[in-house]
Formats: C-alpha cells, structure tokens, sequence
C-alpha cells in the first residue's frame, strides 16, 4: 500500500533522544514536529518544559512524548513510577516505558506485572503508556509470553518494539510475535528502531502497525524511496 505524507506524520513519533542533544536541538525538533502535526515528540524527561514552551505555548496539535526507565528498563520500580509521575505534572501526555526485559529473560513473570501495575496504576486514564520491549534481546517467543503479559494491565495503550538504543531494532518477525500475543486485544503495535526508509514505513503500516518511532523524517516520505 502506499502512504502519503500527511498519513505518515499522523502515525509519527519524532524521536530526539539522543544523549548529545542540546536545547536548540530539542526546540527544532518541536517546531518541526509541530508543524508538520506528528502524532508525538518523544523527547528526553529533561526537555518535557522546553517541548511544552514551543509545542503548548504555539497552540500546535502534537502531543509530547517521554521515555521512563530509558533505556535499559532496571531503575527500580519505585523510580519508574515517580519518573512517570514527574512526566506527566511537568506535561508528557504519552509515556514509553521500558519493561525490565531482564526479568522476562529470567521467566520472573510476576515481576513484570508488579512493576507495570505499580507504574500505571496512579496514572491519569488519558495519558497514552507505551510498553517498551527491547526484541532485539528476546526470542519471538519471549516477545509473545511478554505480550501476554502486558495486555493483563489495565489501561496500557501500545506495545513498542525497541529503545532505538539495543543491538538492532523493530523487525517484521518481532512484529509477528507481537501480533499473535496481543490478538484480540485493545493493545496496538508501535514499531520503533531502524525505521529509516519509506520502505520501512510501507513495511511496518502494512502489519497493521498504528506507530511508528523514528529520529528521521524526509527520509520516510513517499518521494524519497528507491
């Protein structure tokens, strides 16, 4: 299928995560965000307050977006939970959060869903939480059982296939594996790691993916494929 601009900034989450990024940067990236109507920006805790001057102060559509337990996913439980907490009164409306993959590595499943329901559970109903993965550490059915998982917490909205920090990113059998784990489900899929082509959009828009993470942006647009 093909996509048009306007459907892929629809389904975008701009990523500014990297550690080098400066305020000007972050500024940039909101404004860019904001005017093209991205579905987020996903930027650092410390620059929600810079997002929100550009974004919420110019009156854009384009929610922000943060990371919690970034991006390995072991701060503790508790930290998690307040970093979330801090996120939203400072003004993210939608929040990635990294599962503690290494637990899922272990099968100490009931870690797991402590630490989603200690993390969601005061969150308000109408902030988006993301459930961060890391596929590239797991096998496809490690990704099913973690689905399993998650979709037995109240209120998650997503599950995301990568930090964008591992060892590679989304993949299409990743995506098959998530797929059969959230089937039936209100769970939606956010592929997110080395998306950096139109291809790579048509790919992953295709397996019925309703996000996409990506640093890039004219590179994914229909105009620029091979």
């Amino acid at each position: 299928m093909n996509y048009t601009k306007e459907q892929i900034a629809a389904a975008l989450d701009y990523a500014v995560l990297k550690p080098t990024a400066i305020r000007k940067d972050v500024v940039k990236a909101c404004l860019l965000a904001g005017k093209q109507h991205f579905a987020s920006i996903c930027v650092r805790p410390c620059d929600i307050r810079v997002a929100r001057e550009v974004l919420y102060t110019g009156g854009f559509d384009t929610k922000i977006s943060t990371v919690i337990g970034f991006p390995h996913g072991t701060s503790t439980i508790e930290t998690k939970r307040l970093e979330a907490q801090q996120a939203v009164r400072e003004g993210a409306k939608e929040l990635d959060i990294v599962v503690n993959y290494s637990r899922i590595l272990e099968k100490d499943h009931m870690y797991i869903l402590d630490e989603l329901y200690y993390i969601v559970d005061r969150l308000p109903l109408i902030i988006c939480k993301k459930i961060i993965l890391e596929v590239c550490y797991l096998t496809p059915d490690q990704i099913f059982t973690l689905c399993q998982l998650i979709r037995q917490i109240p209120n998650i909205s997503f599950v995301k296939t990568s930090t964008g920090f591992g060892t590679s990113g989304a993949s299409v059998e990743a995506i098959k594996a998530m797929k059969a784990g959230i089937k039936d489900s209100q769970l939606q899929i956010k592929a997110s790691g080395g998306i950096n082509t139109y291809a790579d959009v048509c790919t992953y828009l295709d397996l019925g993916c309703a996000r996409l993470g990506s640093s890039k942006w004219e590179e994914l647009l229909p105009n620029n494929h091979e």
